[in-house]
């Protein structure tokens, strides 16, 4: 019998064993699961921050065209050429007005990708952990 009391308190530390181990994995998990998301949030970011640099040095561009038409009219002597720049300066302005229309577009859905991944992250850490009972082996020793 006192083989039985060592088997128990053998069985309870495996226990405990496993409880721990289980603890440890899930929160190994939840950390690679966290790095991962927060990477891609990261990545996303960062290209929202490129976009928006090649943005503005587009709209920088557009904007100095157009002014540089519009100072053209202003010396064209010539009513058609006055005309001609006018349409030019308009066109820049336009093109201008576009592109931030797409790039507000642009930055719309890059954020909400990059809110998703800020989701994932948050339940990557609030994860929860099932065990369920397969099957249950017993075994002797024969002598």
């Amino acid at each position: 019998m006192p083989r039985r009391h060592s088997d128990k308190r053998t069985s309870r530390h495996a226990g405990a064993d496993q409880s721990a181990r289980r603890a440890e994995l899930a929160k190994e998990v939840q950390g690679r699961n966290s790095r991962y998301y927060d990477q891609q949030e990261e990545l996303l970011y960062r290209n929202q921050q490129d976009r928006k640099a090649e943005h503005e040095g587009a709209i920088r561009d557009y904007r100095a065209r157009e002014k540089e038409a519009r100072r053209l009219v202003r010396q064209a002597d010539d009513p058609m050429e006055q005309l001609r720049l006018k349409k030019e300066a308009r066109k820049w302005e336009q093109r201008a007005e576009e592109a931030d229309e797409d790039f507000r577009d642009t930055r719309k859905k890059l954020r909400i990708e990059a809110d998703k991944y800020l989701e994932l992250i948050e339940q990557s850490l609030q994860g929860t952990q099932d065990t369920e009972h397969l099957f249950t082996i017993r075994w002797r020793i024969a002598k």
